[in-house]
């Protein structure tokens, strides 16, 4: 995972781009949708590391916590997390659907005084579908997963979409054991650094910013 480094006399809200509304639709489509997701991830921390701060400001709608429900034998959930993406027109959107299943250990009871054990939720997999994207003139929408819609980043593949929206899904489950386990994606340095040409060539942006120094593997 990457540390992104605050610097000194940054902006009161720790936010590396403030100014993200004013570019942020001049990228791919998985490539908002990629660092949307991280930095609201990152903004999300419940315990911030020093070295580390978001991207820019996302909001995101979804349950702070999901259990799994027992059904029979096993058990399972869904729920949609929406992200709301600040651009320059207003607001772009990506949505999707997480269903995640898995069990409950067995109870056990070893006597009538002492206390049961087990009925532990274990996550087995996390699915998902229906995702969308919608850009903040609502003239362009994206089904990600739909045959027509061919990724044309050279640094977001679908794959890499796919893994960090399972990761933040996992993040939001309830359970005692995940095989499900999942990363957090890296952000690619070319992704980084076309970033930062199109922030450069941004008439309603400072310049003077350097951020891919800020950006190192741990």
């Amino acid at each position: 995972m990457r540390a992104i480094k605050t610097f000194e006399n940054f902006s009161p809200d720790n936010y590396l781009w403030n100014d993200a509304s004013f570019w942020i639709e001049e990228l791919y489509p998985e490539e908002i949708c990629f660092l949307s997701i991280y930095s609201k991830y990152i903004d999300d921390l419940k315990t911030k590391k020093n070295n580390e701060s978001p991207l820019f400001k996302v909001k995101l709608e979804s349950p702070d916590e999901v259990d799994l429900e027992e059904d029979g034998d096993e058990a399972s959930t869904g729920f949609e997390m929406f992200y709301s993406i600040p651009a320059k027109k207003g607001e772009a959107t990506l949505s999707f659907e997480v269903t995640a299943s898995g069990y409950f250990t067995p109870v056990r009871s070893y006597g009538y005084y002492e206390p049961e054990e087990g009925g532990d939720p274990i996550l087995d997999d996390i699915n998902i579908e229906s995702v969308y994207y919608l850009d903040s003139e609502e003239n362009l929408e994206i089904d990600f997963y739909s045959t027509s819609y061919n990724f044309s980043s050279e640094f977001i593949t679908e794959k890499m979409l796919t893994d960090i929206m399972v990761f933040v899904a996992e993040d939001r489950m309830v359970y005692d054991e995940s095989r499900v386990q999942a990363d957090l994606p890296s952000i690619p340095q070319g992704l980084l650094d076309k970033c930062e040409k199109i922030r450069k060539k941004n008439p309603s942006i400072s310049k003077g910013y350097d951020i891919i120094n800020r950006f190192n593997l741990k």
